[in-house]
């Protein structure tokens, strides 16, 4: 029988708030990190990591005849596409600035226009050239702690830091608002495979049709011969689902 040990993580009200493997404590328990107060058989997180300036923040762009550009055109008709992933890809934090976040897609714009405009031609029903993209961040806080642990870091540990924002501190209730305030006409979930069932069950609440894609800045959107690992997951019984 394996046996995973872990060390507590509290917040500065001594409130627990998830967990680290032991390994990625033992990495952490020698450095002098702004973020984290390290003692012997736990760790303090300080409220600040979950917070501005260390948040990614929904952006939409959009997209003409294949040029991205940041501000639509008068009088032009978009389609809307939202693009979601689970969590801030490692590129989307400046290291040097205080851990500051970027945009979304910093460090690799140019292979998801080009993934995204090849995946549009291969989902819709007519050809499209005007889009309205959103790139929403569903956990906008760096959940795989790569800035201090690097490649090193547990997938168990990404999970917890991930579970904690998207439940605790209800980032999954922000989601579920924005997809029954704002509509769009395709929905894409390109997030990675742990988190792609979970995401899928909340899309499953007030849409009908989603696609599924692998994520953005994986190798298999950045191959001369793209696979884009695209499913067309059709929800059946639309309706209205009461969540808390």
């Amino acid at each position: 029988m394996k046996i995973v040990q872990t060390i507590p993580v509290y917040n500065r009200k001594s409130k627990r708030v998830t967990s680290l493997k032991l390994d990625d404590f033992e990495q952490i328990a020698n450095e002098n990190e702004e973020f984290f107060d390290v003692q012997s058989d736990f760790v303090i997180i300080k409220d600040r990591f979950f917070r501005m300036p260390h948040l990614v923040k929904p952006w939409t762009f959009w997209i003409e005849n294949g040029k991205a550009q940041v501000e639509p055109t008068e009088n032009t008709n978009y389609t809307k596409v939202l693009f979601a992933v689970e969590a801030p890809d490692k590129n989307e934090f400046d290291y040097k600035n205080e851990f500051r976040a970027m945009n979304p897609l910093s460090g690799y714009f140019q292979s998801f226009k080009t993934g995204f405009i090849e995946l549009m031609k291969r989902i819709a029903t007519e050809e499209l050239t005007h889009f309205e993209v959103t790139f929403y961040t569903l956990v906008p806080y760096q959940t795989s702690l790569h800035y201090l642990l690097g490649k090193r870091g547990s997938n168990q540990t990404r999970l917890n830091f991930w579970f904690y924002g998207w439940i605790n501190l209800k980032y999954r209730n922000d989601f579920m608002n924005y997809l029954k305030q704002y509509k769009f006409d395709y929905y894409i979930n390109g997030s990675t495979r742990a988190f792609k069932g979970i995401i899928s069950q909340e899309l499953s609440r007030v849409i009908d049709v989603e696609y599924q894609v692998h994520h953005p800045n994986s190798g298999f959107w950045k191959r001369k011969d793209i696979n884009l690992g695209i499913k067309k997951i059709v929800h059946l019984e639309l309706a209205e689902i009461q969540w808390t």
